[in-house]
């Protein structure tokens, strides 16, 4: 079966502890020429009270839960990031079970879709390595009928550069 090429960002699909995703309001400056996607990894900028759309190399604050528009002020609730939050995103290329705990980058930054709003970021399949530098570990192949290892795969991860936390290593 081959899994379907569907970028989508990085939606909050739980946590580790069980604990619930937390989400506060920021916003995206008009100056900002960049839009943000619905599930882009976004970090703080302006003395923490803006966001912007970021792509590998993070912190990330966490990921927005609303489309912004190019040089439009917005609002965007953003699910924010703990060390314990689970996140579904899909490789740009291949990854197999083996890579199940390793840490892996977000793919440089690209722009969301410009008809439905939604992120184009994925998980850069030729990053994977154990170095606590990466953007995510990757927890396990997500576990959905119509999701097999391999091109274009879904995965559970973790965000391990996360704006106000260490980072960990892989294993």
């Amino acid at each position: 079966m081959a899994n379907i090429d569907n970028p989508h960002g990085f939606p909050v699909v739980g946590s580790l502890d069980g604990r619930p995703c937390y989400t506060r309001n920021y916003n995206k400056a008009v100056g900002d020429g960049d839009p943000i996607g619905f599930n882009d990894l976004v970090d703080a900028v302006a003395a923490g009270t803006d966001v912007e759309r970021i792509g590998a190399g993070g912190p990330f604050l966490g990921v927005s839960l609303a489309h912004g528009a190019a040089s439009t002020a917005t609002v965007h609730p953003i699910a924010i990031f703990t060390a314990s939050t689970i996140c579904e995103a899909q490789t740009d290329l291949s990854l197999v079970t083996a890579d199940t705990g390793l840490n892996a980058n977000v793919m440089t930054d690209v722009a969301p879709n410009t008809t439905t709003g939604i992120s184009n970021q994925e998980i850069n399949s030729a990053s994977e390595d154990t170095t606590n530098t990466l953007d995510f570990n990757l927890l396990r192949l997500a576990p959905y009928v119509d999701n097999a290892s391999g091109t274009n795969s879904r995965w559970f991860c973790v965000p391990n550069d996360i704006r106000r936390s260490d980072l960990k290593a892989g294993i």
